[in-house]
């Protein structure tokens, strides 16, 4: 993890989609893919309910890795890109060599033949992991068509060039999902049993309307839906070189990367109900009761949870643990304090998922959209207050003491953005 990939990883923020037509809201490309991997969890949980085995690190990785790969080709429409690749026919291998070229240097040594794998031998990537790849597939379009259905079609005015695009979507989704044993159509149209999903995945795609800061003028605005798939990639960095420092078995090491993954991209969840209240905000009203964590569990429950829990129960047990006390360590349904953690990783209890460092990586990503903004040359005082802040909080004693027993060079990341 260094200052360049998380540059590189920012440049999400300000990528648009869907800009040659007419959209109800700017569309970036973060927002879009933390409503992807939403899905990704949302099918591969339904594959396990059904006692299907999934290699969770495959879709991180994969979800991850072409994240990066669009970073590269931002200015492609996706069909011209397909296109490209599809006529390039034995050329195309060269063309992902150049993408890998222009990413290598951003990425830890241990994670670039990964990459490079992906990039360059999708298929040997997903050898043994086709369900992986279907799911991937069927949840990228399917975060597309969100997007199609709710903030393009109100206000473009060819309804057939839109119904032309919603049928190729709805048809390469529906592929996927028979392919994978689910019911296609019940998910496409959240018919039956599958109801539930349909009002939770439009709370969640909804976070891109919220924009963090809403109180302090920033470039680039950020939403709370592309923050929070801005925090899951960065942890899985620091996972991965936190499972590389403590020397972690490999099935540990992918279970903590993939759970821990997961509790970032929905860690913000219940702003989908309260909006993002500011701190200070938080702070005056937390200092008596802490009524604000009431209200949102509350929703939480009514809202997401049960209707989660309708569709099957995994659904709901599996987001309760992720989203119940999040900064908190825990292994399975126990939580436990960082040195406790550190012990049950080494001996291999299961499953694994951090909470100080969704923390860190929560303030880390606060920090950069201050930094960046300030350098931008907005110098809002709440601005250049929680970036100093941010920086002197990770440089004391404790807090570097923890990111040390993790291996997560916190210390030298902040030092870098000085």
């Amino acid at each position: 993890m260094n200052k360049a990939l998380l540059d590189k990883l920012f440049e999400g923020f300000s990528i648009l989609r869907w800009n040659d037509m007419p959209r109800s809201m700017p569309l970036v490309e973060l927002d879009k893919h933390a409503h992807k991997m939403m899905y990704a969890w949302l099918l591969g949980t339904l594959l396990e309910a059904q006692d299907v085995r999934i290699r969770w690190l495959r879709i991180v990785e994969g979800g991850v890795f072409e994240l990066f790969k669009r970073l590269v080709c931002s200015d492609i429409q996706a069909p011209i890109f397909r296109a490209i690749e599809h006529k390039l026919g034995e050329e195309l291998h060269d063309f992902h060599a150049w993408i890998y070229e222009q990413l290598r240097s951003f990425f830890p040594e241990a994670l670039r033949p990964a990459m490079q794998q992906y990039l360059l031998d999708e298929e040997g990537f997903f050898a043994d992991c086709e369900k992986e790849r279907l799911v991937l597939e069927a949840a990228h379009r399917w975060a597309s068509l969100w997007e199609l259905e709710n903030l393009i079609k109100p206000v473009h005015p060819r309804e057939e060039e839109v119904a032309r695009i919603r049928e190729d979507l709805r048809a390469h989704i529906r592929t996927r999902l028979v392919r994978l044993g689910l019911p296609a159509e019940e998910l496409l149209d959240a018919a039956g049993v599958h109801a539930g999903i349909a009002p939770v995945m439009d709370r969640l795609g909804f976070l891109r309307t919220q924009i963090r800061w809403a109180h302090t003028p920033r470039l680039p605005a950020t939403s709370v839906l592309g923050h929070s798939m801005f925090v899951a990639t960065t942890l899985f960095f620091f996972v991965h070189a936190s499972n590389r420092h403590l020397r972690l078995s490999d099935s540990t090491a992918e279970a903590r990367l993939a759970h821990t993954f997961f509790r970032g991209l929905f860690h913000d969840i219940g702003e989908s109900l309260t909006r993002d209240i500011i701190r200070p905000v938080k702070r005056a009203i937390e200092r008596k009761i802490p009524v604000i964590a009431e209200i949102e569990a509350e929703l939480l429950h009514k809202l997401v949870l049960e209707p989660l829990g309708r569709v099957h129960a995994l659904l709901e047990q599996r987001l309760t643990r992720l989203i119940t006390e999040e900064f908190t360590e825990r292994f399975g349904d126990a939580m436990v304090d960082l040195d406790a953690f550190v012990e049950g990783l080494a001996a291999g209890r299961e499953d694994p998922v951090d909470g100080w460092l969704v923390k860190a990586a929560d303030d880390l990503a606060a920090f950069l959209e201050a930094h960046k903004a300030i350098t931008y040359g907005m110098q809002a005082p709440a601005l250049v207050e929680a970036a100093v802040l941010a920086r002197t909080r990770y440089a004391e004693a404790e807090m570097r003491a923890r990111a040390e027993k993790l291996g997560v060079p916190l210390v030298r990341i902040y030092a870098d953005f000085a």
